[in-house]
């Protein structure tokens, strides 16, 4: 399938993902997901939401030693590059921790080839080489 199929199909209608697997776990959720963030971070759920007609959400939820529910969540851009290449430009992260949020940092850019997509499952490679395998919801 083409990446102009995958964006024909997510502009009428929004779509969820589960991130089943990434090849380097840092990619989804940065330094929340690295071997520290690991340590003191139990990850509770990767996804990511497609919103028509170009919106990208990424969302991390976690639990801190298993006490107190947070998450990191970045809401982009969508811009198809080519039949195959997308990009996502996203606003800085924000940060919740219990009931407390905030944005931090800058903005951030991805780069996604759609390798397979059907009605199930999403297969994707990062210009920096991650593997990504997605599973839609519902």
């Amino acid at each position: 399938m083409t990446c102009s199929w995958t964006y024909s199909r997510i502009t009428g209608f929004n779509l969820e993902w589960d991130v089943l697997y990434c090849s380097v776990p840092t990619s989804p959720g940065g330094g929340y997901r690295s071997s520290l963030g690991r340590v003191f971070l139990n990850t509770k759920e990767m996804v990511q939401v497609v919103e028509a007609p170009d919106i990208v959400k990424n969302k991390v939820s976690f639990s801190i030693l298993g006490l107190l529910d947070g998450e990191v969540s970045l809401k982009g851009k969508l811009r198809v590059m080519d039949e195959k290449w997308i990009q996502v430009i996203f606003e800085p992260p924000e940060l919740k921790i219990g009931s407390l949020g905030f944005q931090y940092g800058g903005e951030s850019e991805v780069k996604l080839e759609i390798s397979y997509i059907d009605e199930k499952i999403r297969l994707g490679k990062g210009s920096r080489g991650s593997l990504f395998v997605f599973s839609r919801r519902g």
